[in-house]
């Protein structure tokens, strides 16, 4: 487990991603573990895997918004950061 320093706007606009979803089991743990967060206004603690799921709404967000695109909006583009560096992806 490992936590992910995301702001609690970050963890709105995850949400929001997940939100037009139909998420399975786990994913339905990660949005638990961010609205937890949201709710005592702390850093939300994921495993790998719970983090590479918030990458792959990450990536279903921004091909369907951006096409495939690169991400030139601000907020979001630190999400990537945040999420790729603790994944040691960067």
């Amino acid at each position: 487990m490992s936590d992910i320093l995301l702001t609690n706007r970050q963890i709105r606009l995850l949400m929001t991603w997940s939100a037009s979803r139909e998420l399975f089991p786990d994913e339905e743990r990660v949005r638990r573990k961010l609205k937890l967060a949201l709710e005592e206004n702390r850093t939300p603690t994921l495993s790998r895997i719970q983090i590479k799921i918030l990458f792959a709404w990450a990536e279903q967000w921004w091909g369907s918004h951006y096409g495939g695109c690169e991400v030139v909006n601000p907020d979001e583009e630190a999400i990537l950061r945040k999420i790729r560096a603790a994944l040691g992806w960067d």
